[in-house]
């Protein structure tokens, strides 16, 4: 997890340590406040021809009117981002509003521990940091991680939502949404009022402090809902009742515009004057200014600008800004230099003495303008915006010239139609006239400059969850189709359940034909297995012999232990070319009567017999590991194998020597003559601490590399990779390649391998089934990108589905934790699972998943 960068927190640390001990005295509290959707001609000092607000004007007098101020977004969210980082929001993947509705594609996302905000670095510096209002980064049920407290601030009081009932302080997304640090906290107040009380609050507290504070206040108002102070509440958990402008008077609506803003000039005016009475005003240094332009609500935005909130049009990111710090900006002083949200950050660490050249922001310093009226180097601005549609929109400003692109009827997240506008915001400040056509190279150049600058900062983007992904692969995709067949039925209860079932293919000699060869046991009930069965399918699975036992993995008696017998569970077949043989390995389980022994199981180890090539079945045989490392446990169970050219056959283990402490993995390389199997090589182990530790791992070969994939009971699994297949490097944990972490509650995963592409079945949490046990259904299928050891969300999809309620029901949904993956052709795989309702009596079918493919699998053609 990357927070500061290491050099500038060496540099940082450097300083402090060497800092005179009156070095907090000496730098300036720092506020910040932001109000929401708020357009250019909000306030009076800006224009506001409806009312006016004498604290914000006030402010304005004695310090600087910004008056070419712009928000880095065109919404909530993405300024929010590009405020807290110093860079364009591009770079932290958040694009567009964060949205509360649960299935829509920007709802997961959040600003990353990744990121380094203003508040981390201010922090390391010692200051002490707030944040009151609105967060907007991320819903903390997603994640965590999103919180503001693990973003750099010590104190939080807000909410996480895009807006809040400014009574009820119910969220956009119809949760109750107000919070004192992590503890939801039922407050009865109007918002704005309690913001500006925790904010004077918060001020108090630390004026007498040694060291300087920084408070980011970020205003819920002018948003919606539409709420005075002694309106009713209009949003609850049930129900938004949300006020139209077009059907009340104008009256109306100027009066609610008013009834919302005045809360803020008068907390503007409290903040002030409580600066002033506690005399750090000289010492605190406010910045004002707005989210992005005006919503439809109210007519807060200049006459004189194009556009509004969510276009890159003027109007829609230019906000009145105001800096005040008495004594050292000017009074009544003003700038009409452009300037961008993304400068708050690296201004506010300037301000702080803070060193910032290694954290490569894209915002510049503003304090030579603020505090010596000096110019800035001219350079571009840039704007890239996403409506909650998915629409997009991109703009630029250099000099005089303002482009715009448009993408209309484009696919959602898509950057398609392309409508390209150019204005001389000089002549043309409302961008009225596109004179594209009469300055067609200076338009060519500032697209060609736009395009470049959204792949730079797109280029390394941190990744996020969700998004408008547009596919712009035109291969097609390896997996062509999937089909659910059912083998055998009792999910009535009036035949037995098979459980287990793994397969194999075996040639059949001359006939260039192949037998698909299948074990599988009963189950009564959690690990109480019955005889271990063989079947097979002449047609890849579609129809099966019947069941008939394999004597060698019967029950046996266990010398010195009267009454107790030796089973055998886990058991995957699998055919050795070298040998014309099948290798079936499991491991012993053992019982009282019908019942599993739980609390005599002795020492567990693998156990294996063989199909020869006359069709008979060996003798039950121990795969012998004289290594205290497995005295209580060592086993490949359920574990998928790979053959190699020379016949040796490489596997895995999960083994301990105490049942009280986890277990661990390790690669293992046996040979094997026809007859008997020898471990040969172990390999060194893989280790974690939570539960059981490691279980049942299994492998597969991908382009020269061995690939293995683990069971944990830490809500992960986990994947590692090895170049002999004997000495594996450490594990990392399943994730999709936008970074999303997978949950899978101790449950196995299985590899499903083809020449062209690495792929794995699981099981994982989702909406659907959160209340089955262990997640273990439905079954899915992803591709796997074998260097970077993640899977591929786009290619993700069910292979077996839930059938039934997991979330009010989940007594009734088969589980399908335990199961195989066999290829059966050049152009088709199966999955095959035994179902089993643990609260219904272990009733459940024997499925197959099968898999088409779109091209050969040419591992297939070179299997003999």
């Amino acid at each position: 997890m990357k927070k500061i960068p290491l050099l500038f927190s060496t540099l940082l640390g450097l300083t402090l340590l060497l800092a005179p001990q009156n070095l907090f005295a000496a730098r300036p509290n720092l506020i910040v406040v932001m109000v929401d959707d708020m357009g250019y001609e909000g306030v009076s000092c800006f224009g506001n021809p409806y009312f006016e607000t004498p604290e914000i004007d006030r402010l304005a007098a004695e310090g600087m009117k910004l008056t070419d101020f712009h928000s880095s977004g065109t919404v909530c969210s993405p300024t929010r981002a590009g405020l807290l980082t110093g860079r364009y929001q591009q770079r932290t993947g958040i694009e567009a509003v964060i949205h509360p509705v649960a299935d829509h594609p920007e709802h997961r996302k959040g600003l990353q521990l990744s990121e380094t905000t203003f508040a981390e670095v201010l922090k390391e510096q010692g200051y002490s940091t707030g944040l009151i209002g609105k967060w907007h980064q991320g819903y903390p049920h997603n994640s965590s991680d999103y919180h503001p407290q693990h973003h750099g601030f010590d104190e939080f009081i807000g909410y996480h939502s895009g807006n809040i009932d400014f009574v009820s302080h119910v969220g956009d997304h119809n949760k109750h949404d107000w919070w004192h640090g992590k503890d939801e906290t039922r407050e009865e107040g109007y918002s704005t009022h309690l913001i500006n009380k925790y904010t004077l609050d918060f001020v108090r507290r630390h004026a007498d402090e040694e060291k300087p504070f920084c408070l980011y206040v970020a205003h819920e108002a002018i948003h919606n809902p539409v709420q005075v102070p002694g309106d009713a509440v209009r949003r609850t958990e049930e129900h938004w009742d949300r006020w139209k402008w077009k059907e009340v008077s104008e009256d109306e609506r100027i009066a609610k515009y008013k009834g919302m803003t005045m809360p803020i000039d008068e907390g503007i005016g409290q903040l002030r004057q409580t600066l002033l009475d506690l005399d750090i005003a000289e010492n605190t240094f406010v910045l004002f200014f707005s989210d992005n332009g005006p919503s439809s609500d109210f007519p807060s935005g200049s006459p004189e600008l194009r556009g509004g909130k969510g276009t890159v049009f003027e109007g829609g990111h230019k906000v009145p800004a105001i800096a005040w710090w008495p004594g050292t900006i000017e009074a009544g002083s003003e700038s009409d230099q452009p300037m961008i949200s993304i400068d708050v950050m690296p201004t506010l660490l300037s301000l702080a003495g803070a060193e910032s050249s290694a954290l490569d922001l894209d915002g510049v310093d503003l304090s030579p303008v603020l505090l010596r009226d000096e110019q800035l180097p001219e350079r571009p601005l840039y704007w890239a915006s996403m409506g909650n549609n998915g629409s997009r929109a991109e703009a630029m400003r250099s000099g005089p010239w303002k482009l715009t692109v448009h993408h209309p009827k484009a696919t959602p997240g898509t950057f398609d139609n392309e409508a390209v506008a150019l204005f001389h915001l000089e002549n043309d400040p409302g961008e009225k006239n596109n004179v594209v056509k009469e300055h067609p190279e200076t338009a060519r150049k500032l697209l060609r400059q736009l395009k470049n600058w959204y792949d730079e900062v797109t280029f390394d983007a941190t990744p996020q969850i969700g998004g408008w992904i547009a596919s712009t692969k035109s291969e097609t995709p390896l997996i062509e189709s999937t089909s659910k067949e059912t083998v055998w039925r009792n999910r009535d209860g009036k035949s037995l359940t098979w459980f287990h079932p793994r397969a194999c293919m075996v040639p059949e000699d001359q006939k260039g034909e192949w037998t698909c060869l299948m074990n599988l046991q009963e189950i009564s009930g959690s690990d109480y297995f019955g005889q271990i069965h063989w079947s097979e399918s002449k047609d890849a699975g579609k129809t099966w012999s019947d069941p008939e036992p394999i004597e060698a993995f019967g029950r046996i008696d266990v010398p010195g232990h009267p009454g107790l017998k030796a089973g055998v569970c886990d058991v995957t077949p699998q055919y050795h070319p070298q040998t014309k043989s099948v290798i079936a390995l499991g491991h012993v389980v053992f019982y009282r009567g019908p019942r599993f022994a739980r609390g005599d199981q002795l020492a567990r180890y693998p156990v294996y017999a063989v199909r020869r090539p006359d069709g008979s079945w060996s003798e039950r045989k121990i795969l012998e590991w004289d290594n205290p490392a497995g005295s209580t446990i060592y086993t490949n169970g359920c574990g998928q194998r790979i053959i190699m050219p020379n016949g040796d056959v490489m596997l895995t283990f999960s083994y301990g020597d105490d049942p009280s402490k986890p277990r661990k993995v390790a690669g293992v390389r046996c040979s094997f003559d026809g007859e008997d199997l020898k471990i040969l090589e172990v390999g060194p182990p893989l280790e974690n601490s939570a539960g059981r530790g490691l279980l049942e791992p299994s492998i597969t070969r991908f382009n020269d590399k061995f690939y293995m994939t683990i069971r944990a009971e830490d809500g992960h699994g986990y994947v590692a990779v090895s170049d002999d297949g004997v000495n594996y490097r450490k594990q990392k944990a399943w994730a999709f390649d936008d970074g999303e972490s997978i949950g899978m509650s101790t449950t196995q995963q299985h590899w499903l391998t083809h020449s062209d592409g690495l792929f794995l079945v699981y099981n994982r949490e989702d909406e659907t089934n959160k209340n089955v046990m262990r997640w273990r259904s439905p079954l899915w299928v992803a591709q796997v990108d074998p260097e970077k050891l993640c899977l591929i969300r786009e290619t993700e999809q069910v292979v077996l589905p839930l059938v039934g309620d997991g979330i009010d029901n989940p007594d009734e949904v088969a589980l399908m934790g335990n199961f195989d993956v066999t290829n059966v052709s050049p152009f088709e795989s199966i999955v095959t699972v035994g179902e089993w309702m643990p609260r219904r009596n272990a009733r459940g079918d024997v499925l197959i998943g099968r898999i088409r493919w779109s091209r050969p699998n040419k591992l297939f053609e070179t299997m003999p």
